[in-house]
């Protein structure tokens, strides 16, 4: 659980489930971050991991696709049809692309502890 600086709190795999039908989106985890060290406010921010499909529909390897930016403009077109369905204080305000799959439990969980 996440709580913002409104004191609202926001429960990681209620947005994550959002993006369930994502075909695009491989794994996505949603933690939070500091947006701003002077007032400590968090913000959310997504950890995705895209598909083979989308890569291969835009034509960019595995490798490359850190430095692809559509790539990146694919991935933030698809969190910000999502985030018009959800509340303010749950809306994503960050993506990260990752370049490795998430480790997962063997219930296949993402293991949060773990990934950074």
């Amino acid at each position: 659980m996440i709580v913002t600086e409104g004191g609202k709190n926001v429960y990681p795999e209620e947005i994550e489930d959002a993006f369930q039908l994502e075909t695009d989106i491989e794994q996505i985890m949603v933690r939070g971050y500091v947006a701003n060290k002077e007032t400590r406010s968090e913000e959310l921010e997504a950890l995705i991991y895209p598909s083979d499909d989308m890569l291969k529909r835009l034509g960019v390897s595995r490798e490359d696709k850190l430095a692809d930016t559509a790539v990146k403009s694919e991935l933030e077109a698809i969190v910000s049809k999502i985030n018009k369905g959800l509340q303010p204080y749950q809306r994503i305000t960050k993506i990260t692309v990752l370049d490795e799959a998430l480790e997962m439990t063997t219930t296949k969980k993402i293991k949060r502890n773990v990934a950074n």
